[in-house]
């Protein structure tokens, strides 16, 4: 049976196993209604069996979804150590619900947080990658990458390249979101300062969350 670890008025966590002590990795995503059970397998799936899996995938269901993604999360949580899943009570929104992951998991002490969507698809080796490179440049803070679009079919579409440099990221901001949010990884450190995702930003929430970011570097 699963177990409520913690509630609020808003969310009910479950998991089938306890949470662990200290975590380094936290991926975080969050599901509605608009969501395809295709869709969200082949996002969990490709988090999971990463070649370094996260310490916690945290899934928030946010407000009520359909039966068979609801049924496939609780299934997949009931296997997997590594997996918490989160029903909020009402629709919030993805600032809310990563806000509430972040909270969550501020107590376990980790180091990075991944961000992914549940109509996206890591390629495989993405967080060892992502860990490396930020292991081994502790003044990067927020790293995104380029992405590849595809289609209903899972056919390559294009690739979305966004620029490599901090200075260039920049310049970027008066144009554009210069980063893909479901390439991102960020460090926990970000969040101890007190930075949150903005719900009152809608669908731009990642795009004032950089731009807060920069105005201090």
């Amino acid at each position: 049976m699963s177990q409520n670890l913690a509630s609020n008025s808003q969310f009910i966590v479950q998991s089938s196993f306890p949470l662990p002590d200290k975590v380094d990795t936290v991926c975080g995503m969050s599901v509605y209604i608009n969501d395809q059970l295709a869709w969200v397998k082949q996002a969990v799936e490709s988090v999971l069996n990463q070649t370094m899996a996260p310490d916690l995938l945290v899934v928030v269901l946010d407000g009520n979804v359909s039966d068979d993604i609801s049924l496939y999360l609780s299934k997949t949580e009931k296997l997997h150590g590594n997996f918490v899943l989160v029903h909020g009570l009402v629709n919030r929104g993805l600032s809310v619900c990563m806000n509430y992951i972040i909270e969550m998991t501020l107590p376990l002490m980790p180091k990075y947080f991944f961000r992914m969507d549940a109509d996206d698809i890591c390629v495989l080796h993405r967080f060892e990658k992502q860990i490396t490179l930020l292991e081994k440049h502790p003044d990067v803070d927020v790293l995104g990458s380029a992405l590849w679009e595809i289609d209903e079919h899972g056919n390559r579409a294009g690739i979305r390249r966004l620029p490599l440099t901090h200075s260039k990221l920049l310049k970027s901001f008066s144009r554009r979101c210069p980063i893909n949010h479901p390439t991102v990884a960020i460090r926990f450190s970000v969040f101890e300062q007190g930075h949150r995702y903005l719900p009152e930003m809608l669908n731009t929430q990642d795009y004032f969350l950089w731009i807060a970011l920069a105005a201090e570097r």
